[in-house]
């Protein structure tokens, strides 16, 4: 992998994580993906998936 990113996010009780990727393809150039997960937390815990 080239590089990658994680951010996280937090507002009340919601959590955002945000991941992105760069990898090199064997037949040439990049791919790249970027991926988002929502979370509810309830008492320390994931209550909720938000997608």
């Amino acid at each position: 992998m080239l590089e990658s990113t994680v951010l996280f996010f937090e507002y009340q009780n919601v959590f955002m994580a945000e991941l992105t990727g760069v990898v090199r393809k064997t037949a040439g150039g990049e791919l790249r993906s970027s991926m988002a997960e929502v979370f509810v937390m309830h008492n320390e815990k994931i209550a909720e998936r938000r997608a």
